[in-house]
């Protein structure tokens, strides 16, 4: 990470860069009924995957104070992104008589996928801000301007499947699976070929391009009344271009036409601020958003999950939302705040995960139908226990709880899903979402430390809607438990160590009835604990010019 400011009267200049690397790894394990060819056989599947992530960002950002009224922030960034998938190996096996042998349905039981994503970003902002009169007490100034906003990405992926054709051994060594897919058994044991077949286009890749350009005018006026009342009006103009060209086997752009989104959004928004008094405010928003679906999303090739493949739908449209909030807050102190909220919104063709209605376990995107309501009410509290000041700073041990409930509903109006339902909740949306945390920060000579403990909850969720006379797949809820303690040493060494998922809960997906009867499970598994650690080096030398 970089970060580099310069400073001249009252303008400034800042450039910042950032790179992450993140790699994950994955070593996933099932056993139990699949597809049985005869009865009481059972299946054995085994997944290795590796996804390395890199992410690079550049910011420039400039501050100009063109006169006492008028004043200009400029900025520009580059972002590219480059996410593979390299070598995933997944091996499915028969485990009948008490005996595993290599299970034959199909070349793909035995497969190798590589894939590769780059995606390249850039941004531009000019926003211009002019003040409305010379007051240093109220806030009454317009600001106006542009945004860009223009992304490409390009994916390319190609499966390598195993064909079966000489005689396997009649029980296999699961752990050294290599001795049977190797060199020197190529064109004996088993044949590899691609998704494509065998044909002339057999090392063909199968990819998605997806391009986004979107173009933004922005003004906003922010109207300070008097000491207690201040109003911002907001308006936004969006022009959407995104397109997305794909092949896959089954489909491309060539044979299914195009997926291009072309639109115009007027967003307009208000936000209103009244204060009570010296601790409490009453705030209101009204505003219109939309819902643009993702390059993945749209291109219609298929992704093999653990217990599902996933594929896009070109005909997507974006989906537009209008909300309306209102919040109290109360500060008993600075450092303090309870306060409750209400919030609404209606939803114009929201977008769902469903299945497919082709063969196997193929899960899609849709626009359910034509609308859907939200309504919620929210809680939060955030309070000092303890507080205890020594040489070096103070000393504070805080907590804070957040409670949510959210009612939704949607019409299930498409024909093509074959819903079970004619309307149900939003995919994906929990009736219940708790969130607490308790921190404690400590100062000491040359040292400083801030452990924190973090519980978050969320109630049991559509995963995928029903359709074809069966009901909602369901996640259930859980909670979870990560800890993370942050530390600084004389101002410049940073240490960050991180646990995630303390708890490490069952994750369930199971399928719901409509005669009440109890739930059948579809899935369970832990994902596991994860620990992180990091440290870091801050250079603090600072140059300004006057």
């Amino acid at each position: 990470m970089l970060n580099l400011r310069y400073v001249w009267g009252q303008n400034s200049i800042s450039f910042n860069s950032l790179y992450i690397h993140d790699q994950k790894q994955d070593f996933t394990e099932f056993f139990g009924k699949g597809d049985n060819e005869e009865e009481g056989d059972k299946e054995f599947s085994r997944r290795q995957q590796v996804n390395d992530n890199h992410l690079f960002v550049n910011q420039i950002l400039t501050n100009l104070k063109i006169n006492e009224r008028l004043g200009a922030n400029l900025s520009a960034g580059f972002n590219y992104i480059i996410g593979n998938e390299p070598d995933r190996r997944i091996n499915n096996f028969l485990f009948r008589n008490n005996v595993m042998t290599f299970s034959t349905n199909s070349p793909g039981e035995n497969e190798r996928f590589f894939s590769d994503m780059k995606e390249k970003g850039f941004v531009a902002k000019g926003i211009l801000t002019y003040k409305l009169d010379d007051s240093q007490e109220l806030e009454r100034k317009i600001d106006f301007g542009y945004n860009g906003n223009f992304v490409t990405r390009n994916f390319y992926n190609t499966v390598f499947n195993h064909r079966l054709i000489g005689t396997m051994p009649s029980s296999i060594d699961i752990e050294n699976v290599d001795q049977y897919f190797n060199q020197a058994n190529l064109g004996s044991l088993f044949e590899l070929e691609t998704q494509n077949g065998r044909t002339d286009r057999a090392l063909d890749e199968f990819y998605y391009t997806g391009k986004k350009n979107i173009h933004s005018g922005l003004a906003a006026a922010t109207y300070q009344f008097n000491q207690d009342f201040t109003a911002v009006l907001g308006l936004r103009f969006d022009n959407i271009y995104q397109d997305v060209v794909y092949y896959f086997n089954l489909s491309s752009t060539a044979t299914d036409g195009p997926s291009t989104i072309k639109k115009n959004y007027f967003l307009p928004s208000l936000n209103l601020k009244y204060v009570l008094n010296d601790k409490m405010i009453l705030r209101a928003s009204g505003s219109k958003s939309y819902v643009l679906p993702q390059f993945i999303e749209l291109a219609r090739m298929q992704y093999a999950g653990i217990n599902q493949t996933i594929e896009g739908n070109p005909k997507l449209v974006p989906a537009q939302v209008y909300n309306a909030d209102l919040k109290w807050e109360l500060y008993p102190t600075s450092s303090e705040l309870i306060s409750a909220g209400v919030f609404y919104k209606t939803i114009e063709n929201p977008i769902s995960r469903v299945y497919s209605t082709g063969a196997g376990n193929l899960m899609t995107f849709i626009n359910t139908g034509s609308n859907a309501t939200v309504l919620g009410a929210e809680v939060e509290i955030k309070k000092e226990l303890l507080r205890h000041s020594n040489a070096y700073g103070d000393n504070v041990l805080a907590a804070g709880a957040n409670v949510s409930y959210l009612f939704s509903k949607q019409k299930l109006e498409d024909p093509t899903p074959q819903f079970t339902n004619t309307e149900d909740q939003l995919e994906g949306a929990s009736p219940w979402i708790v969130n607490a945390d308790i921190s404690y920060k400590a100062n000491f000579s040359n040292f400083e430390l801030m452990p924190t403990l973090v519980f978050n909850y969320f109630s049991d969720r559509i995963y995928t809607l029903g359709s074809r006379g069966f009901q909602n797949l369901m996640e259930k809820g859980v909670p979870t438990l990560d800890f993370n303690m942050s530390s600084t040493i004389k101002r410049k060494f940073g240490i960050n160590l991180k646990v995630e998922n303390i708890l490490n809960p069952d994750r369930e997906y199971y399928r719901e009835f409509q005669d009440q009867a109890n739930p059948l499970l579809i899935e369970s598994y832990k994902r596991g604990v994860d620990f992180s650690l990091g440290l870091s080096y801050k250079f603090n030398n600072k140059l300004i010019y006057n």
